[in-house]
């Protein structure tokens, strides 16, 4: 810990003040084990968080030997998750990317006090304020190519379809839309929910990673010693994978360009575990129709992929050493366990009411990768992602896994059955070997997708493809479960999830209140649709306001409303003296709701992407073994974790004197406390520049242009200058195709 950080409140307590009452005695929980970073992935309001750390604080009390007694008293150190607000019930709230899926810091899931080792990182795009649609009759904001955003103007992890294969593709055009330059790629929209419409250019995803490497910064300047985990969920991966380049630069990116000099590197996250990242080794044709030339190449992706793993592998600490801070190996306060951990071999958990006797990890400079056979979106034809099909032996005839080094760990989570049994995560040896596929299997078997989808929309697994795993052998190995709750199918048809061979199954969910709102501006709302229709009651005097066409009672309906509860009318019928009885359209609003409790036939198969971070137990029984522990005193500084979370919000404003602060979201219980605005008003001028800019760029503020009509201040929608001028960092290896056929210069650190 720095000299900045010599007092800290680590605990608090209230008691009624009496004359000659006493003390009041406070019982110091133990230092918390870890700090974790979750990143989230593109057209997400990280909706997963939750999950995992619920199902990381109880894997980690677990592992850590916090939970308590069997008598059910829990230890000061039991990890408790923060509560999220989830929708529930009908999730009728009319501004639904406002309210839920937010965090509180210091509530805890089932009530009192959260006590996480969790940093939840959140990041995406904000349209221009002159090119968003307020005016859509369904009542949705849209950006200028059509895309639905939220009444902020933002979309949280940016458009479906602006997802990236590598790295350099952040720094390129958005998706254009097109296949061949020519076919609308929105006729062979997946889902409703996920339409492929133009996307604007990418580089806010740059501004995601350049804010990520910043709170490491933060976070390390304070408590250096901390063991920071980065958890990335799809292409939060990709923008991890930036951030440790940038951390990596002897010149600090955030630093103005003409302030000379070098800087040692920052040391990196401890540990990175990248869950399902559409980050692909291969070069797939369908990527290619949609790039021509700029598509990257194999060489290019390995190199980049093996410098950030490499880089924090080098940067490995063994300080403290996990003995040292077990209880018998601790002298006094420090210890982050219980008293069966040992921070080596025979430490104890008990899990489901057994023990379990494992030897502890150091995973320290360790880079784990989960993925998923099943994952319909990585698996996709233009993507084909190690989050599908792991790092294989060889790409393309370069080596891929082995370059990645020892501290390379992978993990399969499938669906598939093999003679009769599951694949349990974390039952095989450290080494093994993985069949993709075997004779007589198919790549999509039994998932319940159509012809097109499985044949020519999707990659295909060759026969006897396999592929290392290397993962230690867990305590309590789990099954892959991804129902999660949701309607296991075979088709429209319910079906056990036992009921095919393969094991494979189909899941359908109904739509959250935010993909239903999607759906809603993507042609779900059909307000001419007579089967829907809603009778009601108007006086007289309003219903023919303005005359008695059909159009004129519209008007008058609609009058003083607001678009979500604007509705069609299909007929008017004097009812009784003074009343109208009216036959109306459904309203926008009414749609949304529809859309969220739709029958299982119109549900909406899962793609089985968010497959492991949204079931709890694979958190708990695997993640939170695979983590880095050591120290989290960043997370045991009540305020000042309170800051970093703030920080890591892309979603929160901030202003530097306390009078005229305006949260971002428009909600008085996210105002920073006086402790977090001394810690933004004392923070580094760089830093504070990017939070500031950050803010700017999610703002409503109007940008002024020049007269060829290029932004000429900065404001709502246009990024900051150093995101415009930023270079690729010297570990982020670029080379195109056309750069290979034409034996150019590869780009490597520069744009």
């Amino acid at each position: 810990m720095s000299d900045s950080s010599t007092q800290r409140v680590i605990c608090r307590a209230s008691s009624v003040v009496m004359p000659k009452g006493g003390d009041r005695n406070l019982t110091p929980p133990p230092p918390k084990p870890c700090v974790t970073i979750l990143i989230h992935g593109v057209n997400d309001l990280a909706g997963v968080y939750a999950s995992i750390e619920s199902g990381l604080c109880a894997g980690l009390n677990e592992r850590m030997d916090l939970a308590g007694s069997d008598s059910g008293s829990a230890t000061p150190g039991k990890l408790v998750p923060a509560s999220y607000t989830l929708p529930t019930g009908t999730g009728a709230e009319r501004n639904p990317d406002a309210v839920y899926y937010r965090r509180a810091v210091t509530d805890a899931d089932a009530g009192g006090t959260a006590r996480s080792v969790v940093i939840p990182f959140y990041w995406g795009f904000r349209e221009e304020e002159v090119h968003i649609n307020k005016t859509a009759p369904h009542g949705e904001w849209l950006d200028r190519d059509g895309n639905r955003l939220d009444k902020a103007g933002t979309k949280e992890g940016g458009f479906f379809a602006n997802a990236t294969t590598t790295v350099p593709d952040m720094w390129g055009d958005g998706f254009s839309g097109k296949l061949f330059g020519i076919i609308p790629m929105r006729w062979f929209s997946p889902t409703p929910s996920h339409p492929l419409f133009r996307a604007a250019g990418r580089r806010y995803m740059v501004l995601a990673a350049m804010r990520l490497a910043m709170l490491i910064k933060i976070i390390r300047k304070r408590y250096p010693d901390d063991a920071i985990n980065i958890v990335g969920h799809s292409q939060g991966n990709l923008i991890n994978l930036l951030a440790q380049a940038f951390l990596a630069e002897k010149k600090d990116p955030l630093r103005p360009p003409d302030l000379a000099g070098e800087e040692e590197p920052v040391r990196p996250a401890d540990c990175m575990v990248m869950l399902n990242p559409p980050y692909s080794l291969h070069e797939p044709g369908p990527e290619r129709m949609q790039q021509f030339g700029d598509q990257q190449t194999t060489q290019a992706r390995i190199k980049t992929l093996k410098g950030v793993v490499e880089f924090i592998a080098a940067q490995a600490v063994d300080t403290p050493a996990l003995p040292s801070v077990s209880i018998s190996g601790c002298t006094g306060y420090g210890a982050i366990g219980g008293a069966r951990w040992t921070g080596g071999s025979g430490s104890k958990a008990t899990i489901d009411g057994n023990e379990a006797v494992f030897d502890e990890r150091d995973n320290r400079g360790c880079t784990y990768l989960y993925f998923t056979p099943q994952d319909q979106t990585v698996g996709l034809g233009n993507v084909q992602g190690i989050g599908w099909q792991g790092v294989a032996d060889t790409v393309n005839g370069q080596a891929a896994r082995s370059v990645l080094g020892p501290r390379f760990h992978q993990r399969v989570f499938t669906l598939r059955r093999r003679d009769g049994e599951r694949e349990k995560v974390g039952a095989r040896a450290l080494v093994d070997r993985y069949p993709l596929l075997l004779a007589g299997e198919r790549t999509w078997e039994d998932t319940g997708l159509s012809w097109f989808d499985r044949n020519a929309a999707r990659g295909e697994f060759k026969a006897g493809q396999t592929v290392q795993l290397h993962g230690a052998p867990l305590p309590a190995p789990v099954e892959v479960n991804f129902a999660n709750g949701g309607n296991v199918t075979q088709g429209n048809t319910p079906a056990d999830a036992e009921a095919t061979q393969s094991g494979v199954y189909q899941v359908k969910t109904q739509y959250d209140p935010i993909d239903a709102s999607i759906v809603l501006a993507n042609g779900g709302w059909r307000p001419d649709d007579r089967s829907l229709s809603r009778i009601g009651m108007m006086s007289k005097q309003d219903a023919y306001r303005y005359g008695h066409s059909l159009a004129d009672v519209t008007r008058a309906y609609n009058e003083g409303k607001a678009a979500e509860d604007h509705a069609h009318v299909f007929s008017a019928l004097d009812f009784e003296e003074g009343v109208v009885q009216i036959t109306r359209g459904e309203t926008p609003y009414e749609a949304r709701l529809r859309l969220q409790n739709q029958t299982l036939a119109d549900q909406e198969a899962l793609s089985f992407h968010s497959g492991i971070p949204a079931n709890p137990l694979h958190s708990q029984r695997v993640l939170a073994y695979d983590l880095a522990v050591g120290a989290g005193g960043c997370v045991d500084d009540v305020e000042f974790y309170a800051y970093l979370c703030r920080v890591a919000d892309w979603r929160l404003d901030w202003k530097r004197t306390r009078g005229d602060y305006q949260p971002g979201d428009n909600s008085a219980g996210n105002h920073p406390t006086d402790a977090v605005l001394d810690f933004y008003l004392e923070e580094a001028s760089a830093n504070r520049e990017l939070i500031d800019n950050t803010s700017l760029y999610r703002s409503s503020t109007v940008v002024e242009y020049d007269g060829r009509g290029n932004a000429a201040t900065l404001g709502g929608g246009v990024l900051p200058q150093i995101v415009q001028d930023a270079k690729f960092p010297s570990l982020i290896d670029s080379q195109t195709r056309s750069q290979r056929r034409e034996n150019s210069p590869k780009s490597q650190g520069s744009a």
